[in-house]
């Protein structure tokens, strides 16, 4: 836990902010185990496990790379379906395009990881995104540690059938 700057997960990256969880009593953390042994009281996901609270539903996502060592599969790392009022919205984590997207459906709004460094890249999300069947879909991991705006321009061009979005800081969006 770094307090002056939130909470990280077992590879340096932010999940979340104290800011976020100070009234934890009207707050669910929910997350994999690295991150919920630094929130005690959080409550476990794991791959392929659904949590209802809330009104939502909370489905764990493997997250993994497949052709490289950043992130494997053995550490039970997630990405998540989150579904709330009808609408289903998709957290690809920090993952390479894995076979379990191909099991994805009435996705609303898909979040897909395009730097290619640590995650998979521009071509490869939009192949995820095509798997997925999202109507919507925002790339993220470009303009700051890895990735440039350059390539979510080349995920939202490579993006058919798709309502592709560049979505900056402070951005809103409907779907």
């Amino acid at each position: 836990f770094q307090a002056e700057d939130g909470i990280r997960d077992a590879t340096g990256g932010l999940v979340g902010s104290e800011m976020c969880i100070r009234d934890r009593d009207t707050t669910t953390v929910v997350g994999p185990a690295d991150v919920v042994e630094a929130l005690p009281g959080g409550r476990v996901l794991t791959p392929g496990e659904r949590i209802e609270s809330a009104g939502a539903c909370i489905e764990g996502i493997p997250a993994y790379n497949v052709d490289k060592d950043f992130h494997p599969k053995a550490n039970g790392w997630l990405g998540a379906v989150v579904t709330l009022g009808g609408t289903r919205v998709y957290y690809a984590g920090d993952t390479d395009r894995i076979p379990e997207m191909d099991a994805l459906s009435g996705v609303d709004l898909a979040l897909l990881p395009v730097g290619g460094t640590y995650t998979m890249n521009a071509a490869q999300a939009a192949e995820a995104c095509q798997a997925i069947g999202a109507r919507t879909a925002v790339p993220y991991h470009w303009g700051d540690i890895v990735g440039t705006e350059a390539d979510a321009q080349a995920f939202i061009d490579a993006t058919a059938g798709c309502d592709a979005r560049l979505v900056r800081p402070g951005d809103t969006i409907s779907v």
